[in-house]
């Protein structure tokens, strides 16, 4: 509350403005929602770009590798199996018919598979799933002839992939990787920020009142 004395002739005024204690503490509940899920996108904000810049590097000294090995698919597969083995990626090669003609370690590791036994395999036939989600890009880039990179989540394993597919001779290179981590932070910092969103609105709707 706050007080002030008003003198008018020979008589004695006073004004008062008066707020509702629970107005106040209504407002600074509110304040205090804001500011603690505020810090929470922050710091999910920081961690998040950390991981980006991190993943960025390494994504820039595995581009080089790729474009290396897409050189050398062009020319000659059996050259390059030791670079091929060494990558982060999973790799995989595919005829026009998108049998499997390569498949490195990585891949096997991630596919639960021998890369050996993959060799020959039909895609459609091994990963009937993926035909309406990663099969589409692979088709798109066999017949536009443009590399392209694709995301999206597989079902069968509720995990995401990227991959990164480029036209080779007589079929298709793929570098894929799994991004889950990374899509859960996503999700995760999208949902603080509709929670920081709905808390401000519901702020605002309180304070009108």
């Amino acid at each position: 509350a706050v007080y002030f004395p008003v003198n008018i002739g020979n008589s004695f005024w006073s004004i008062i403005v008066a707020t509702p204690e629970k107005q106040i503490m209504a407002t600074l509940s509110a304040l205090r929602t804001k500011m603690i899920l505020i810090t929470v996108i922050l710091l999910t904000l920081c961690f998040f770009y950390l991981y980006i810049i991190v993943r960025f590097r390494i994504v820039q000294s595995e581009q080089k590798k790729r474009e290396l090995v897409v050189s050398a698919l062009s020319i000659s597969e059996g050259r390059y199996q030791q670079l091929l083995n060494q990558i982060s990626d999973g790799f995989v090669a595919f005829d026009t018919n998108m049998n499997f003609t390569y498949a490195n370690q990585k891949a096997g590791d991630s596919l639960g598979r021998d890369p050996k036994e993959m060799i020959g395999k039909n895609y459609w036939k091994e990963y009937p799933q993926a035909k309406d989600t990663f099969g589409k890009a692979y088709l798109g880039v066999l017949e536009t002839q443009e590399a392209a990179v694709y995301e999206d989540y597989y079902e069968p394993w509720n995990r995401w992939f990227e991959n990164r597919i480029y036209p080779i001779k007589d079929g298709l290179a793929v570098f894929f990787s799994e991004i889950t981590e990374r899509k859960k932070l996503e999700l995760d910092l999208a949902k603080k920020i509709a929670l920081l969103e709905q808390a401000q609105r519901v702020s605002n709707m309180g304070f009108l009142d």
